[in-house]
C-alpha cells in the first residue's frame, strides 16, 4: 500500500510541475504581449486596439473593462498566424462551395469520321466551377499496365535504330487549387511510375516539369479539355530536350487570337456561366508559313485516301470558322497526316498521338523533313510497314494523361501495337 502512495505521489508531483510550466509559460507570453504589442494587423489592415489608460471615470463606467477585453481579444499570442490559418479554411470552404462535379458520357473517338459505336464512349467526371470546366482523372492501375506493356512491345518490334520516345501531359486539374485538385486522383506518381515502367529503349518527355513551370499562363483552356497552342509549346520545347535539337523562342512566332471559343467540355455540360467567359483560341505561325501537308482518312468502303491540306487546315486565317474550333490544328482528327516540313532532310518523326498531337505538330515543322501524325482510333493499316514505308528515324507516342484510364483507347492503341 505504501509503494502505491509513494508512486501516486511521485504522478501527481510530475503532473503538477508540468502544469506550473504551463502556466508561467503562459504567463511570460502575456507578460511579452503586454510589454511590447503590435499596433497594425496587416491582415485585417487595420490599427489594434490598445491598452487601456487608468482613471476613475473609465472604472465607474466599465469602459477600463471593454478596453482590456478588447486589447487581449487584439492581441492573443501567434494571433497572425491564427487569422491565416483561418482564412485558409474559410477559402477552402468558399473554392468547396462553388465546385460542381458531373458525370457525362463523354465521346473518346476521333471527331472526323470516327465510328462513334457505344464502345466509343467513357462515363467521365467533370467539375464545373463558375468560369471553367475541369476534367477529372481517376488512377486506372490496370489501364497503366496496358499502356506500360502496349509501350513496350512497340518499341521492341521498331527497328533498332529506330529512337522512341513517350510524352504523357498531365491535365489541367493537376495544377489547380487543392479544393478543386481533391476530386481527381494525382497524375505526377502515376505519370513516373509509368516511365519507370518502360523499357531502356524508350526515352522518357518530361511534359509535367514544364506545365508546373509555367503554370499561370495560358496553358490550357477553360471550356475544353486540351491544352492551348501555347501549352503545346512548352510540351515541345520539353521533347527538345531529349530530341537533340534547339527550340526556337517563341517571340519568332506572329500569334493570331480567335476570340469566342466553347470547347468540347462546355459541349458535354452546357453552363451559363461558363459560356460568359469563352476562351480565345490562339495559333502561331512563323513567316506566315502554313506547312503543307496531305489528311488522310477512310471512305465508305474502307479505303484509306488522302486530299491536300496545310497543317492550320482551311481555317489559319481565321476566315470559315464560326466559332472557332479546335479544329484549326491539323484540320481536326483524321487518320493520318503527313506533312512537309522545314527541316534536315535525314530526319523524319512519326507522332502516335491523341488529339493533344494536333496542337503539338505544327510546333516541330522547323526540326523534321516529314511529320507523320497516326491517330490510333482510326488507322487501321499496319503501323511498322507504315513507319518503314515513310523513312521514319524518331517516333512519339504523345498522349494526355487520361488515356491511361480509357480502355477503349488503349485497345485501339494495343491494336496497332500487335
Amino acid at each position: 500500500m505504501r509503494n502505491i502512495y509513494k508512486k501516486f505521489n511521485k504522478k501527481g508531483a510530475l503532473v503538477t510541475i508540468c502544469f506550473a510550466l504551463a502556466l508561467a509559460g503562459f504567463f511570460v507570453v502575456a507578460l511579452g504581449t503586454l510589454g511590447s504589442p503590435e499596433r497594425e494587423s496587416k491582415e485585417e489592415n487595420r490599427m489594434l486596439a490598445a491598452f487601456p489608460k487608468w482613471g476613475a471615470h473609465a472604472y465607474l463606467t466599465g469602459e477600463v473593462y471593454r478596453g482590456i477585453d478588447d486589447f487581449l481579444a487584439d492581441h492573443v499570442p501567434a494571433r497572425a498566424f491564427l487569422i491565416s490559418q483561418a482564412d485558409r479554411v474559410k477559402s477552402f470552404m468558399e473554392l468547396q462551395r462553388d465546385k460542381k462535379v458531373v458525370k457525362v458520357r463523354a465521346d473518346i473517338g476521333a471527331s472526323l469520321g470516327a465510328d462513334t459505336t457505344d464502345a466509343s464512349f467513357e462515363t467521365q467526371e467533370v467539375v464545373i466551377l463558375p468560369d471553367r470546366m475541369l476534367e477529372v482523372y481517376k488512377k486506372n492501375q490496370r489501364g497503366c499496365d496496358d499502356y506500360v506493356a502496349t509501350m513496350n512491345r512497340i518499341a521492341s518490334k521498331v527497328p533498332e535504330d529506330m529512337k522512341v520516345y513517350s510524352m504523357l501531359v498531365p491535365m489541367r486539374i493537376e495544377f489547380e487549387e487543392p479544393a478543386y485538385r481533391s476530386a481527381a486522383d494525382p497524375q505526377k506518381d502515376v505519370i513516373e511510375g509509368i516511365y519507370a515502367a518502360y523499357d531502356d529503349k524508350i526515352v522518357t518527355v518530361d511534359a509535367y516539369s514544364q506545365m508546373a513551370e509555367h503554370w499561370g499562363e495560358y496553358e490550357y483552356f477553360r471550356t475544353d479539355h486540351h491544352w492551348t497552342a501555347l501549352g503545346a509549346y512548352y510540351g515541345m520545347r520539353a521533347f527538345s530536350e531529349v530530341a537533340g535539337f534547339t527550340p526556337l523562342e517563341i517571340t519568332r512566332y506572329s500569334e493570331t487570337v480567335l476570340e469566342g471559343f466553347l470547347g468540347y467540355l462546355y459541349g458535354m455540360a452546357p453552363t451559363p456561366s461558363v459560356k460568359a467567359h469563352p476562351d480565345a483560341l490562339c495559333y502561331y505561325m512563323r513567316n506566315r508559313r502554313n506547312n503543307p501537308a496531305t489528311l488522310y482518312t477512310y471512305d465508305e468502303n474502307g479505303n484509306l485516301y488522302g486530299r491536300p491540306g496545310t497543317v492550320f487546315e482551311k481555317y489559319y486565317d481565321g476566315t470559315g470558322m464560326e466559332p472557332p474550333s479546335y479544329a484549326i490544328f491539323l484540320g481536326g482528327d483524321c487518320a493520318m497526316i503527313d506533312i512537309r516540313g522545314d527541316g534536315p532532310r535525314d530526319r523524319v518523326l512519326a507522332v502516335l498521338k491523341d488529339s493533344y498531337g494536333n496542337a503539338f505538330i505544327p510546333w516541330l515543322t522547323p526540326y523534321y523533313s516529314r511529320i507523320i501524325g497516326i491517330d490510333p482510333r482510326q488507322f487501321k493499316e499496319d503501323l511498322y510497314e507504315t513507319l518503314e514505308e515513310k523513312g521514319v528515324t524518331d517516333l512519339l507516342v504523345l498522349d494526355y494523361a487520361k488515356v491511361t484510364m480509357l480502355p477503349s483507347y488503349i485497345e485501339c492503341l494495343q491494336g496497332l501495337a500487335q
